[in-house]
Protein backbone atom coordinates (compact mmCIF):
# COMPACT_ATOMS: atom_id res chain seq x y z
CA UNK A 1 0.00 0.00 0.00
CA UNK A 2 2.93 2.21 0.68
CA UNK A 3 3.89 2.09 -3.21
CA UNK A 4 0.17 2.84 -4.14
CA UNK A 5 0.54 5.96 -1.89
CA UNK A 6 4.07 6.94 -3.24
CA UNK A 7 2.69 6.34 -6.82
CA UNK A 8 -0.39 8.61 -6.09
CA UNK A 9 1.44 11.36 -4.56
CA UNK A 10 4.10 10.69 -7.06
CA UNK A 11 1.46 11.35 -9.78
CA UNK A 12 -0.32 14.29 -7.85
CA UNK A 13 3.02 16.30 -8.37
CA UNK A 14 3.39 15.47 -11.53
CA UNK A 15 0.52 18.04 -12.75
CA UNK A 16 1.74 20.63 -10.57
CA UNK A 17 5.48 20.45 -11.69
CA UNK A 18 5.43 20.08 -15.55
CA UNK A 19 7.95 18.02 -17.38
CA UNK A 20 8.52 14.34 -15.61
CA UNK A 21 12.07 14.02 -14.39
CA UNK A 22 13.46 10.25 -15.51
CA UNK A 23 13.82 9.92 -12.11
CA UNK A 24 10.38 9.74 -11.29
CA UNK A 25 9.29 8.25 -14.73
CA UNK A 26 11.83 4.97 -12.81
CA UNK A 27 9.89 5.51 -9.48
CA UNK A 28 6.92 5.16 -11.29
CA UNK A 29 7.43 2.12 -13.03
CA UNK A 30 9.06 0.30 -10.50
CA UNK A 31 6.24 1.24 -8.32
CA UNK A 32 3.36 -0.27 -11.14
CA UNK A 33 5.55 -3.49 -11.46
CA UNK A 34 5.85 -3.97 -7.48
CA UNK A 35 1.83 -3.32 -7.46
CA UNK A 36 1.07 -5.35 -10.70
CA UNK A 37 3.58 -8.54 -8.40
CA UNK A 38 1.57 -8.28 -5.20
CA UNK A 39 -1.76 -8.73 -7.22
CA UNK A 40 -0.48 -11.65 -9.05
CA UNK A 41 1.09 -13.21 -5.97
CA UNK A 42 -2.32 -12.99 -4.02
CA UNK A 43 -4.19 -13.85 -6.86
CA UNK A 44 -2.20 -17.29 -6.64
CA UNK A 45 -1.99 -17.84 -3.31
CA UNK A 46 -5.92 -17.28 -3.04
CA UNK A 47 -6.14 -19.99 -6.29
CA UNK A 48 -3.87 -22.56 -4.28
CA UNK A 49 -6.00 -21.86 -1.54
CA UNK A 50 -9.35 -22.76 -3.40
CA UNK A 51 -7.44 -26.13 -5.41
CA UNK A 52 -6.65 -26.98 -1.75
CA UNK A 53 -10.15 -26.81 -0.18
CA UNK A 54 -11.43 -28.69 -3.40
CA UNK A 55 -9.35 -31.33 -3.11
CA UNK A 56 -9.76 -31.84 0.52
CA UNK A 57 -13.72 -31.89 -0.44
CA UNK A 58 -13.12 -34.38 -2.95
CA UNK A 59 -11.19 -36.41 -0.39
CA UNK A 60 -13.84 -36.09 2.72
CA UNK A 61 -16.50 -37.13 -0.12
CA UNK A 62 -14.52 -39.86 -1.30
CA UNK A 63 -13.77 -41.36 2.33
CA UNK A 64 -17.28 -40.85 3.31
CA UNK A 65 -18.12 -42.70 0.06
CA UNK A 66 -15.94 -45.73 0.85
CA UNK A 67 -16.91 -45.56 4.56
CA UNK A 68 -20.81 -46.29 3.76
CA UNK A 69 -19.77 -48.80 1.17
CA UNK A 70 -18.41 -51.08 4.18
CA UNK A 71 -20.83 -50.69 6.31
CA UNK A 72 -23.62 -51.62 3.40
CA UNK A 73 -21.39 -54.55 3.10
CA UNK A 74 -21.32 -54.84 7.15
Amino acid sequence: MATAAAMIQLSLSIGTSGALEPAAIALLMIGAVALIARVVVDFESQSRQHVDRTRAQIEARRHHQQQHLLDARS
